[in-house]
């Protein structure tokens, strides 16, 4: 048997940490991140310095506070991302029809986001690294053309990692399909951008790691400045409902959104919508003019004051509530 690891063995999973920041979850059903989640970015540091007397050599070597960052990729929107009350909070949830549920992520005073509980299993599920203390920072999605959204969520953790064998979780299973480019659909201000090549939207939470005179950890975090911003491009048509041109000339403020659907109705329908609102756009620019091989294409680039996330689906309650 080989003795070396590869990068896969076991989806990425996550667990809320509801029971406070850093603390041993109640929440123990591993949930997925998505398709192909990948574990990106996993570093730790101890800040060391070196204490030097009137040697050239140091005397000691010491640690200061630990600081953790990480990163997950996904390739497509298999799950419903309960992970968003990682950055917003947990949803507001309305009974829509039937065993059909509206969850509304949005930013508000009075719901304060969760942290997470990383898991990155070494040999399938029967021993894992555990990622304590896992804050939200920003999420962004990415739709081209052609193929999945890719959300990328970077974040910050508390401690040092650790190895847990004592749980015997099975890799969750996925419970939706993933979305394609053909159940996405790109919005400005309610009207379809035709002909859209790509588009990327960046929820900016600019979460820190809270620390404390006496402790080698974080003990709590913060989201500080709330920064949603989207980009994207467009070819030119003569018969267009949304001018990019026009759209920056004008410098008005509007809500632009990006909408997965798994084209099913009632109880049966998996959709998630991305808006940014009070958008205003920013920068704007154009390629392709007067070269026979290219198609003319115009870029919008926005920044919005604010962002919700609409998921539907037949779940009844968020996990971790």
């Amino acid at each position: 048997m080989t003795q070396s690891r590869g990068g896969h063995h076991g989806d990425v999973a996550y667990v809320f940490e509801d029971a406070g920041f850093d603390t041993e979850p109640t929440d123990t059903e591993f949930k997925n991140f998505g398709g192909n989640a990948t574990l990106d970015t996993f570093d730790g540091s101890h800040n060391a310095v070196r204490v030097f007397n009137a040697d050239r050599k140091a005397a000691e070597v010491i640690e200061q506070t630990f600081d953790g960052s990480w990163s997950v990729t996904i390739s497509g929107l298999t799950e419903p991302p309960w992970w968003l009350a990682a950055l917003f909070g947990q949803p507001t949830t309305t009974n829509i029809s039937g065993n059909l549920y509206e969850h509304v992520y949005g930013i508000e005073t009075s719901n304060e986001p969760i942290s997470l509980r990383l898991y990155a299993p070494t040999e399938g599920f029967s021993d894992y690294v555990a990622i304590p203390g896992a804050a939200v920072a920003s999420v962004t999605v990415d739709q081209d053309a052609d193929g999945s959204p890719d959300v990328t969520i970077d974040g910050a953790y508390a401690r040092e990692p650790f190895t847990e064998s004592s749980l015997s979780p099975e890799a969750p299973a996925f419970s939706q399909s993933s979305f394609t480019n053909r159940d996405a659909e790109l919005q400005s201000n309610g009207d379809t951008v035709a002909k859209a090549q790509s588009a990327s939207i960046s929820l900016a939470g600019n979460t820190d790691m809270i620390g404390e005179i006496g402790s080698e950890n974080a003990v709590d975090f913060v989201p500080r400045a709330w920064e949603p911003s989207t980009d994207w491009e467009k070819i030119i048509a003569t018969d267009q409902t949304v001018d990019p041109r026009q759209t920056f000339e004008d410098g008005g403020t509007y809500t632009t959104s990006l909408r997965y659907d798994n084209g099913e109705t009632g109880d049966g329908e998996y959709s998630v919508e991305w808006a940014v609102s009070g958008a205003l756009p920013n920068d704007w620019s154009e390629s392709g003019r007067n070269d026979p091989d290219a198609d003319l294409v115009e870029s919008l680039s926005e920044l919005a004051a604010d962002a919700t996330i609409t998921m539907r689906s037949d779940d009844a309650t968020p996990p971790g509530v």
